[in-house]
This record gives structure tokens, C-alpha cells and sequence, in this order.
């Protein structure tokens, strides 16, 4: 990511809250983007879902040193999952302060678009939808997304005028 976030065409949620944070919009979080999806007022601009098997299979490989397989996930994923794993890797290549030789990043070729949804009201799935579970390197179950939700910097702007023009209710507080 660019300092600060700015320039960045896509930010992973998380980062856009950070983003925001830093541009002084403090209420900023992960719930409230996620509330603001469900309604259609602030969509992120793109999604990126992997196939949930994907990501069970690849992440032990990823995250456990005792795996034999440990960060050799190429060589040993199925060949029907190479074409997927290939583009989320150019995806996560663009988030350093320098993306390699490409000039267009992943998410603007078309040719990859099936793993790539445009969010909207009509489409809206809550976001622990996505989650499936995995096994950790000590051998416990966790939880994992196999989706992630990309903002870009200038809808800090739209996510600044929203929460200036409008009184939310929290149930419980005086």
C-alpha cells in the first residue's frame, strides 16, 4: 500500500480503516462498512472470493513451518486451482509500494472476473458468509474468510459524508 493508503486503487477493508483512521474519520470500521454494503449506501468497489476448498487446502501449506509443504503451495496444488491461485497472487503482489511490471492491476482485466464480484444491495451476503474453517498449525480449527472486500481511497470521502449526515442508534447507551 502507498503511505497513508492514497493512491491506492484497491484497499482490503481492514486497510481502508486504517486509511480512514488516519484521515480522521474515527468512526471507521469493519461492522459499519459492512452494515453500509447491507444497505447498498457504500459498497466496496470489487470482492474477491476464492473457492472456499481453496482456501482449506492452501492455507495449513501457508501457515504451518511443520508442514512438509510449507510455502511450496504451487508445486502442490491440483491443477484445476492454479489459474485461481495465480490471480490472487498478482492480486496480493499489488499491495506493496511498488506493484511489478503490469500497469493494469488484476482486478481491471476481465479475463479473471469470475473470481471477482461488483457488490450491490441486490447481491449483499453477510460477511461471516464467507467464512469457512480451517485447521491451524497446532491443530485446532479456526475461522478464515475466502472473501475480501476491496474499498478504494476515495470513498473515504463518501464514507465521511455518511456518518456526518446521519444519527445512528445504539441500543444499550444513554
Amino acid at each position: 500500500m502507498f503511505p497513508g493508503g492514497y493512491g491506492s486503487r484497491y484497499l482490503e477493508a481492514e486497510d481502508f480503516v486504517r486509511y480512514c483512521k488516519e484521515a480522521g474519520v474515527e468512526y471507521s470500521s469493519i461492522d459499519l462498512l459492512e452494515k453500509l454494503d447491507r444497505l447498498g449506501w457504500l459498497n466496496p468497489v470489487c470482492r474477491l472470493e476464492a473457492e472456499e476448498e481453496l482456501i482449506r487446502y492452501v492455507h495449513p501449506i501457508n501457515n504451518d513451518p511443520n508442514d512438509p509443504r510449507f510455502h511450496m503451495v504451487e508445486s502442490n496444488l491440483p491443477q484445476k486451482w492454479l489459474p485461481q491461485y495465480h490471480f490472487i497472487e498478482r492480486v496480493e503482489s499489488w499491495k506493496g509500494i511498488s506493484p511489478h511490471n503490469e500497469l493494469c492491476h488484476p482486478f481491471d482485466r476481465t479475463e479473471n472476473s469470475k473470481w471477482k464480484t461488483l457488490p450491490s444491495k441486490e447481491t449483499f451476503r453477510p460477511w461471516r458468509g464467507y467464512n469457512t474453517m480451517v485447521r491451524n498449525m497446532w491443530g485446532y480449527e479456526q475461522e478464515t474468510s475466502y472473501a475480501s472486500h476491496y474499498y478504494s481511497y476515495w470513498q473515504l470521502y463518501q464514507l465521511k459524508e455518511i456518518i456526518e449526515k446521519c444519527t445512528f442508534k445504539v441500543v444499550g447507551h444513554s
